[in-house]
């Protein structure tokens, strides 16, 4: 760097110039600016282009916050003053990112977007990304397909590299349409009246003012019948299989969210029968009763009777109606009851028509009435929420209740959300999404928090109604994490030369309670979370190196549901005129599951969202990690679980003996909270693993001897591996595990078999502090007595040698 100037001393006024050690790097850039001014300057003015200043002749200064700083000394004595300036660029070890595209940029609700994110700089490898948005965690890769609900979104998106720098969050804003429910329109039905066998067609189509949505405006169709319910699931068909009677068909359609209004048409099924005609053949009861005619007007007839028989000839109905035909035409209406009122039994029943002309010529016809009065059967099937635990269903914005029904004549179905008094909070219809499956779906925002319960209510072609109740209960949680209490208070004021300010907020949930994992910290804009201290009640951060000024800090923290929060607190230092005092902070792990912190050689920590009846895989990237991926199928809804996986430099703080065999890598590895990992909520685990080709062939091992062991219950025990595939670097291991704790990669070496009656666990009880974190195991009474042993034995030989020397010299 040579010597700035700003012009000739050619006048007692001084001329300002000065030296910079460095003028680019990253940041923290310590940059130490030498005055090289002449003419006898008095008094000396730095302008370090952040705001802050310095007095001194020559300073240090140190830039902790990227970007590109103009750099200016002014001197003066008795005569005047002279300036100059040069220009510091200062580059972030953190990585830049961007959100580059949203497609479409415009959606209606439920509409799928697709996010993209790029690296614009970074320092190191990029080995990890991270979507979210106001409810927290969405999707670790570089896109992000998901959909919303109406109204306006926050997005985020960043990156972490191998030195576990994450990058400031990009941020896409997000207005959501809200959906316009698509028109549905009978456009021709050919017959209004057929025959019973002839082919009708139906001819329908749907529209959206939304516009069309991943290449197609109507997503589903649907044609039913109030007396042969589902018929079809096109827009357009043809059937010959109508029952007689007279139908009211129903059409809808579907977008990719909503139903249209259904449309309603009317057709009438004749009986091949000449003198008897019904309003319907089957699904009749008391609550859906038949009308019956009898049209003999273009006969000369002198006696009619008609009578309904069941299977066995036995009479159930029998009337003369020859003094009752008007016209030639006789009707009633019959709800499927015996000449006394009481109900029919469900079956097959003969409607017959027996009479003479005047030529004595017999009159007579039958046909098949079906009567039904069974109840229909319906079934909760599923209660989705946001989590299940036990018998109990946690939801916050949206409920969905999947249902089935057993004899496929289910026309209608209600949902009811019951309150513990039994009365009715919601009520919503069930669509049928196909043959046999009915799903509903609750829009909770205006249910108030609390416990209820499902009840389905099912109405069958014949009106016969019944109705069943969940086991699981539902709780709604719409209510977001409280704050408890904040440190510093809002507008606390620190002294000067200050270097730390330790920030905390403490919050709870009285609902599912906090989920950790969704807890963001900010100092500013400036993204603390990884260095921060999280758990389910408090966030805690000690910020360094703070310049003078006024401060926010901001924290989001959602519940397990996702019902998020923010808090914030602001604190002020004193004005400072000094400069800069550098600060660092270092990651690794230890301490918050209970392992010594000087044994841990590498920590990875990785968060999946968990689902019911999903396989979740975690994947680990960090070098200096065998673990290669853990992995489980989740038989519940969990949230979001966190995995960790700790590298040891040497055995386990929760080992008692080491680790048999050869031993590749040891490490400790952690699947959610204690109790997560039970039969009841997790299946089929597994722990993928890599060894390198170099350590097996200096040590002479054949890859088939390789085991992962596992300690529990005080001993290793080595469980089922195999060699899954290899490369030019690594030969790489899949084993089956029945639950998490200290494990070892090592060559073959005699141990317990797994028997059948091991059983998932987590960290054993007697390891596990109460919130439910592995506890710090303490130096064992027979190491320190081994220590005092040693200490005596030194202090008797040294005593031993001092007494010969004095022999000797005597």
């Amino acid at each position: 760097m040579g010597i700035v100037n700003a012009a000739d001393n050619t006048t007692e006024i001084p001329v300002a110039s000065f030296s910079a050690d460095i003028t680019e790097g990253k940041v923290p850039l310590e940059v130490q600016f030498t005055d090289t001014s002449s003419g006898d300057p008095t008094s000396w003015l730095w302008d370090f282009g952040d705001g802050e200043i310095s007095k001194s002749p020559n300073a240090s200064y140190i830039y902790t916050e990227p970007g590109t700083f103009n750099v200016s000394l002014t001197v003066s004595n008795e005569n005047g003053s002279n300036s100059v300036t040069e220009t510091i660029k200062v580059l972030g070890t953190r990585p830049i990112v961007r959100i580059s595209s949203v497609n479409p940029s415009d959606p209606i609700e439920r509409e799928p977007v697709n996010f993209r994110g790029e690296i614009i700089y970074n320092d190191s490898a990029i080995i990890k990304q991270k979507w979210s948005d106001e409810d927290g965690f969405r999707c670790p890769q570089m896109t992000l397909t998901t959909a919303f609900l109406a109204g306006n979104h926050t997005i985020y998106f960043e990156a972490m590299d191998s030195e576990d720098e994450w990058s400031e969050r990009a941020i896409a804003y997000l207005e959501v349409r809200k959906n316009t429910p698509p028109i549905a329109t009978i456009k021709d039905i050919s017959l209004d009246s057929a025959l019973k066998g002839e082919e009708v067609t139906f001819i329908g189509s749907g529209t959206d003012d939304d516009g069309v949505v991943n290449g197609s405006i109507i997503h589903e169709y649907s044609w039913e019948s109030d007396i042969d319910t589902f018929l079809s699931e096109e827009p357009n068909f043809s059937t010959s299989s109508l029952s007689v009677g007279t139908h009211t068909i129903t059409f809808w359609v579907r977008d990719h969210y909503k139903k249209s209004k259904e449309v309603t048409a009317i057709i009438k099924i004749i009986g091949n029968t000449e003198y008897l005609q019904v309003s319907s053949e089957k699904a009749i009861s008391v609550n859906n009763p038949v009308n019956i005619m009898v049209d003999v007007n273009d006969t000369n007839f002198t006696s009619l009777k008609f009578s309904i028989t069941d299977n066995n000839d036995n009479i159930i109905l029998t009337k003369d109606i020859t003094d009752e035909m008007d016209s030639g035409i006789y009707t009633f209406e019959w709800n499927a009851t015996d000449s006394a009122g009481e109900q029919l039994q469900s079956g097959a029943y003969n409607l017959s028509l027996i009479g003479t002309d005047s030529s004595d010529n017999p009159i007579s016809e039958a046909m098949i009435l079906n009567v039904d009065h069974t109840l229909p059967l319906i079934v909760i099937d599923d209660i989705t929420g946001v989590i299940e635990h036990e018998d109990v269903v946690y939801a916050s914005s949206d409920l969905t209740v999947t249902m089935s029904e057993s004899d496929g004549d289910i026309k209608d179905v209600n949902i009811n959300l019951l309150s513990d008094s039994g009365s009715q909070v919601k009520t919503i219809d069930a669509d049928r999404v196909d043959d046999g499956t009915w799903v509903g779906e609750f829009d909770l925002s205006s249910v108030p928090d609390g416990n209820y319960t499902v009840e389905a209510v099912a109405k069958d072609t014949a009106n016969n109604i019944n109705s069943t109740t969940s086991n699981i209960k539902v709780n709604v949680d719409g209510t977001a994490p409280i704050l408890e209490d904040v440190t510093p208070s809002k507008d606390q004021k620190f002294a000067v030369g200050t270097n730390s300010v330790d920030i905390r907020f403490n919050y709870s949930d009285s609902g599912t309670g906090i989920n950790a994992s969704s807890v963001s910290m900010k100092i500013d804009n400036r993204d603390v979370t990884a260095n921060a201290t999280i758990n389910e009640v408090s966030a805690s951060y000690k910020a360094t190196g703070l310049d003078a000024g006024s401060y926010t800090a901001t924290l989001y923290v959602a519940d397990s549901l996702g019902n998020i929060q923010k808090f914030s607190t602001n604190f002020v230092i004193a004005e400072k005129s000094s400069r800069k005092t550098s600060s660092s902070s270092s990651g690794g792990g230890g301490g918050s599951t209970g392992e010594k912190y000087e044994n841990i050689l590498v920590k990875e920590v990785e968060s999946i969202y968990v689902t019911k009846d999903s396989r979740i895989s975690y994947e680990f990237t960090k070098d200096g990690n065998a673990i290669t991926s853990v992995h489980f199928d989740a038989l519940r809804n969990a949230g979001t679980i966190s995995t960790i996986v700790e590298v040891l430099k040497d055995r386990s703080t929760f080992a008692k003996a080491d680790a048999p065999g050869n031993v590749y890598q040891q490490m400790n590895i952690w699947v959610g909270k204690s109790g997560f990992v039970d039969p009841d909520n997790v299946e089929n685990l597994g722990i993928g693993f890599m060894v390198e080709k170099t350590w097996l062939e200096e040590n002479n091992i054949e890859s088939d001897t390789v085991k992962l062991y596992r300690y529990s219950n005080e001993s290793w025990t080595a469980l089922d591996t195999e060699v899954t595939e290899e490369d030019d670097d690594y030969v790489y291991f899949e084993s089956q595990t029945p639950g998490f704790s200290p494990f070892a990669i090592s060559s073959e070496a005699e141990s317990e078999e797994l028997t059948d009656e091991a059983i998932l666990q987590s960290v054993s009880d007697d390891s596990v502090a109460s919130d439910g974190e592995p506890i710090q195991v303490k130096t064992t009474g027979s190491e320190s007595s081994t220590f005092v042993f040693v200490i005596l034995g030194g202090l008797l030989v040294v005593l031993i040698g001092a007494y010969l020397i004095y022999r000797k010299g005597k």
